[in-house]
């Protein structure tokens, strides 16, 4: 192996010498997944992009939705829908009578809230809405960390891959170059068998770059949905070197905790059920049909007790909460 020394230090000369000889063109691996670079595209961009199409984007504008439905509920001064109620009777059986001295009455129910519980509303209402601006935070400072390392490990790979291009290219011209010599006599085959052999590993490392360089553009691709990297991905680092109170997602924590809390005092709010005021009018009339009498109802219906079927519910509440405390 002697004779095979002069041609081995030439590696790192022809490696930071020879320019790549595989372009995008003359990929070994089957498959090519084209990525664009779009000088007008900034990194803002592709994170809001993504952000549209992100499964748990969808969650956004459902979230909004329940918390102004919270907010509709607290602000309305009724605690429920109206009822309106019917009631007829008539003395069918009784064969004497001519008219049947029918009585009608009608009346509609009005739900009151209980003590404390339209302020256990709104404040629900509130909390909601704070949860949901904060996890709308969470989200797209998830998604712009996926995005971030999805464009630098495709980075990654296609600095690997160039420098394993830069391989195969000095190892294919370093065996031209001792089969060469071995053609002349100046170096033993076995030299040659090496360096064919140096050269298949070369070829098996080029071809690992390239997959791997596919595999983390498909994974760009639909992640983002997109085709088109920014020119210029670069940024600046913040000097935040810990995680402090401020942090979104340990807000977005504390608010979803103070939402459960208000959740909870929402459902003891509700007690056995809400109080309801019946106003109506009553009609009656006797064996002479001319003859009635017109009155004004009022009826109160009032809940109490029920705290055994109550429990259950305050009980779910409370396992949330502590779950999100935990």
């Amino acid at each position: 192996m002697h004779g095979m020394n002069p041609a081995i230090w030439l590696i790192p000369v022809w490696l930071f010498l020879a320019p790549p000889v595989l372009g995008e063109e003359q990929q070994i691996v089957p498959h090519f997944d084209p990525i664009t670079v779009d000088p007008q595209l900034t990194l803002p961009e592709v994170v809001d992009l993504t952000l549209d199409k992100y499964p748990q984007g969808a969650l956004l504008p459902a979230l909004q939705q329940e918390a102004e439905a919270m907010q509709r509920r607290g602000d309305s001064w009724l605690a429920g829908a109206l009822h309106a109620v019917f009631f007829y009777r008539n003395s069918w059986a009784n064969s004497a009578s001519i008219t049947g001295a029918p009585e009608f009455q009608g009346a509609i129910e009005v739900p009151l809230w209980n003590w404390g519980q339209r302020a256990a509303g709104q404040q629900l209402a509130k909390d909601a809405t704070t949860a949901s601006e904060l996890q709308t935070k969470v989200i797209k400072l998830q998604v712009s960390g996926l995005v971030r390392k999805a464009l630098w490990d495709m980075q990654l790979v296609h600095n690997n891959h160039e420098l394993a291009e830069r391989v195969y290219e000095v190892s294919e011209k370093l065996t031209d170059t001792v089969r060469s010599r071995v053609d002349l006599g100046d170096l033993p085959r076995s030299d040659l068998l090496l360096a064919e052999s140096e050269q298949l590993a070369a070829r098996t490392a080029l071809v690992r770059a390239e997959a791997e360089e596919m595999h983390a553009r498909k994974r760009f691709s639909i992640l983002t949905q997109m085709t088109r990297i920014p020119a210029d991905f670069r940024e600046v680092q913040s000097g935040i070197s810990e995680i402090n109170d401020k942090h979104p997602l340990l807000q977005a924590m504390n608010a979803l905790i103070a939402r459960k809390k208000s959740e909870l005092t929402w459902v003891k709010s509700t007690g056995s059920g809400q109080t309801t005021v019946a106003l109506g009018g009553n009609s009656q009339r006797g064996n002479n049909p001319d003859i009635g009498v017109e009155t004004f109802t009022v009826e109160i219906n009032m809940p109490f007790g029920g705290n055994a079927h109550l429990a259950p519910e305050v009980a779910a509440a409370n396992l949330q909460l502590t779950k999100a405390i935990a």
